[in-house]
């Protein structure tokens, strides 16, 4: 009976944390007639920056609270940019390096 239980806590526990997992976000690979790598991103390092947004957040539950700030890229600048600049969406163009990936919000 104790491994039942086992067993039912364990597969529970996995289906909540399975649950939880986020999906990574879709990495953005770009194309652009004659562009070379280094003006790739060259390009896209101007586009992240014109598309920084600063942000906050805060919140106090009783006598307790936390507070967070940083700065995400907003995807609704940044592709647009990215589009100015000549670069088309392409599964087998550019992709950021290793590491480059940047977070967007909407």
């Amino acid at each position: 009976m104790r491994k039942v239980i086992a067993l039912v806590f364990a597969v529970g526990a996995a289906l909540v944390l399975e649950s939880c997992a986020t999906a990574p976000p879709p990495v953005f690979r770009w194309s652009k007639a004659g562009a070379t790598y280094q003006q790739f991103l060259q390009d896209r390092y101007a586009c992240i920056l014109q598309a920084r947004t600063n942000t906050s957040s805060a919140f106090v539950y009783g006598s307790t609270g936390a507070a967070q700030s940083g700065q995400t890229i907003s995807a609704s600048i940044f592709l647009p940019c990215m589009a100015a600049k000549g670069y088309m969406q392409d599964a087998n163009g550019f992709a950021p390096p290793d590491g480059g990936v940047v977070y967007m919000t909407r």
